[in-house]
C-alpha cells in the first residue's frame, strides 16, 4: 500500500500513491469522491494488501485532514480528503472482515471438534 507523503510547502497536500488507483481516462483534477473508481479497480485487480491493521493505518492518515490527494494512477483529488480516507478505511475493514471470516470459522470449527474428542 502506498503511503502518502506530506507536502513540504503545503501540509494539506499528500501524495496518495496507489491508495485510490483507478482505471480508464479521467480529468487531471477532480473534486468528486475517489471511492467509486477506487472500489471498481480494487474489485478488478485486488491490489491492496489487507491486514488487520490496514484500516487503522488509513484512519491515522485521515486524521491528518488532507485537502488534496495526488495519485500515481489517477487524477489529483481536491476536497474532503479526510472523509475519503475514512471511507477507504471502512472499505478496507469490510474487505478484511470478509477475507478473515472463513478462516475464523474454520478455527472455531476445529477447536470445537477437538473439544469433543
Amino acid at each position: 500500500m502506498g503511503l502518502p507523503r506530506v507536502g513540504r510547502s503545503n501540509p494539506a497536500y499528500y501524495e496518495a500513491g496507489d491508495l485510490f488507483t483507478q482505471t480508464g481516462d479521467g480529468p487531471a483534477i477532480c473534486n468528486d469522491s475517489p471511492m467509486e473508481p477506487k472500489v471498481a479497480a480494487e474489485d478488478v485487480f485486488g491490489y491492496s494488501t489487507l491486514t488487520p491493521s490496514t484500516a487503522a493505518t488509513v484512519e491515522r492518515l485521515a486524521d491528518l485532514a488532507p485537502t488534496t490527494l495526488a495519485l500515481i494512477h489517477g487524477p489529483t483529488y481536491t476536497g474532503d480528503g479526510e472523509q475519503w480516507l475514512r471511507d477507504l478505511a471502512a472499505n478496507y475493514r469490510h474487505r478484511t472482515d470478509l477475507a478473515l471470516t472463513p478462516a475464523r470459522n474454520t478455527k472455531r470449527r476445529r477447536a470445537s471438534e477437538q473439544g469433543r474428542r
